[in-house]
C-alpha cells in the first residue's frame, strides 16, 4: 500500500521547496531516504492532526546548508527535511490529509543554517 505524504526539503540553490511523495507503508529506509537520516522522530503535529518527521541525528551533521525550518504548531526550529504523514489511531503512516499549499501556511520561516544565524532567527 502506498501512502502519500508531504516531503519539505531543499533544492540545489538551497531554496526550500514543498512536494508531495510516496512511499509503500512501513517502509522505513525510504522514509528515511526522503529524510536524508539514519533515523527518524516526531516533531510534533499539524492543526489536523497529520504528524511530521524529522532526522532524529539532524542536529549532529550541520552545515552552513542545512534547511532550518520554524514552523507554527512547532515551538523550535527543525533541522534537515520534514516529512509530513496522515496518523492513525495507532501511531502508524497513513496518507497525509494536509494539502500542500496547507503545509506551506504552516511554515513560518525556512533558512539554511547560515542565513538563519545571520538574521537572528536562531
Amino acid at each position: 500500500m502506498m501512502i502519500k505524504s508531504i516531503l519539505i526539503s531543499k533544492n540545489t540553490r538551497n531554496q526550500q521547496i514543498v512536494t508531495e511523495v510516496e512511499y509503500e507503508k512501513y517502509d522505513i529506509k525510504e522514509m528515511n531516504r526522503l529524510l536524508g537520516a539514519s533515523c527518524f522522530t516526531s516533531a510534533g503535529y499539524l492543526p489536523n492532526g497529520d504528524g511530521a518527521l524529522v532526522d532524529d541525528e539532524g542536529l549532529f551533521s550541520l552545515t552552513p546548508n542545512t534547511l532550518v525550518t520554524k514552523m507554527k504548531y512547532y515551538a523550535q526550529p527543525v533541522v534537515g527535511n520534514i516529512l509530513i504523514t496522515g496518523v492513525d489511531s495507532q501511531g502508524g503512516s497513513t496518507n497525509v490529509l494536509s494539502t500542500l499549499e496547507q503545509v506551506q501556511e504552516q511554515i513560518e520561516w525556512s533558512l539554511t543554517l547560515i542565513e538563519a544565524k545571520t538574521s537572528g532567527k536562531i
